[in-house]
């Protein structure tokens, strides 16, 4: 990012590689998210920032843990 850029107003490390970095996923895994629409993101230019917001909604939308298991799960216990 240029050092004279601006991020949108409630985004901090906002680039996919930030969100990443912080959710422990790969940089492929993002760009899948957002091309899914599983993470929503907004462009400036060339530029994707992904504001705190829409990476609550997509933490909000991942199953509690411990999840319950399947029928493949409990026959391997």
């Amino acid at each position: 990012m240029h050092d004279n850029a601006k991020k949108p107003e409630g985004y901090r490390d906002s680039t996919p590689m930030g969100f990443a970095r912080r959710q422990g996923v790969s940089l492929s895994t993002v760009y899948n998210l957002l091309r899914t629409g599983k993470l929503k993101a907004k462009k400036v230019g060339s530029r994707t920032f992904i504001s705190e917001q829409a990476e609550q909604e997509w933490l909000d939308s991942l199953p509690d843990y411990p999840c319950q298991l399947t029928g493949r799960q409990e026959a391997s216990r």
